[in-house]
């Protein structure tokens, strides 16, 4: 791939060359590929028009996160928004029940090993397991607790700031409601025992999907340290929607696949014995002699 050198740097497209900014280098290539008609009407791009309505709902709801979340925290990685939209197309995939084309993130994070997936997302440059040496987890009381000296402080700061949000988010309507906790700072000179972040209010999402986020700012001499680098953004947890579950009707067992088979075994012992009358044994006796 060509890379833009000089002091001035273009943009666009000029007689079939396209100019562009990709991460923190301006590239240039041909302009080619198939046009954004034959794209959007050709039977043969039908798969290509399913991954862009894919991916532009994981676009959106990526950039409906983000912006709420922007509210509480600070994000110091200029390429998260990038990170975070390709971590959200992972996650569709989990949506086993919508068809092709509009599996969905909300569908997708109802099954665990998407909801692992998120919580091990980064949302800055630093990682939550370097941060801490036990994960911090939410008790039945959405309480935040810490485990006695797990925070591990970077060389050279002495101070820690922890917050916390609870947020409920509806993809569907594009709604977000959000509760914080209470801040809490540690020195890092002062021994301090398990540590339990309280919500200012306690809530239950009835629709929307519960996400606890967490955020720890390092400071030195209350200055942000290393210019806030070794901040750290992220989800340590997430509840599903509690929607009343209405059970499955009971099924008698003869409704069950398995009854005919059953029957077929039990039909012996629903089968009358033939009665033999005295005198047709003697008829057969006679014929013998």
């Amino acid at each position: 791939m060509a890379k833009q050198v000089g002091p001035f740097f273009i943009s666009g497209t000029i007689q079939g060359i396209s100019f562009y900014k990709s991460g923190k280098a301006w590239l240039v290539r041909r302009a080619g590929g198939p046009g954004k008609k034959q794209i959007q009407t050709s039977p043969h791009f039908e798969r290509t028009r399913y991954n862009l309505s894919e991916f532009a709902a994981c676009s959106a709801n990526g950039a409906f996160m983000r912006r709420f979340m922007a509210r509480s925290f600070k994000f110091n990685d200029n390429c998260m928004y990038r990170r975070f939209t390709q971590l959200l197309t992972q996650l569709k995939n989990y949506d086993t029940v919508s068809p092709y084309g509009t599996r969905c993130i909300s569908k997708a994070l109802k099954h665990k090993p998407a909801k692992d997936l998120f919580c091990g997302f980064n949302f800055n440059t630093a990682a939550l397991s370097d941060a801490v040496s036990v994960l911090p987890t939410v008790n039945n009381k959405q309480e935040i607790c810490f485990a006695a000296n797990s925070i591990a402080f970077p060389r050279g700061a002495n101070k820690v700031v922890i917050t916390a949000l609870h947020a409920h988010f509806d993809f569907n309507s594009k709604q977000a409601t959000g509760y914080e906790y209470s801040t809490q700072t540690l020195s890092k000179n002062n021994g301090w025992q398990p540590l339990c972040l309280k919500p200012l209010k306690n809530t239950r999402a009835k629709k929307a999907m519960a996400f606890y986020f967490l955020q720890l700012r390092f400071f030195c001499n209350e200055l942000p340290f290393a210019n806030g680098k070794k901040d750290v953004v992220a989800c340590i947890a997430i509840d599903p929607p509690t929607d009343k579950v209405v059970p499955p009707a009971l099924l008698s067992a003869y409704q069950l696949p398995f009854a005919i088979g059953r029957q077929l075994l039990n039909a012996s012992a629903r089968i009358k014995p033939l009665k033999i009358s005295s005198h047709k044994i003697r008829i057969l006796q006679d014929d013998s002699s």
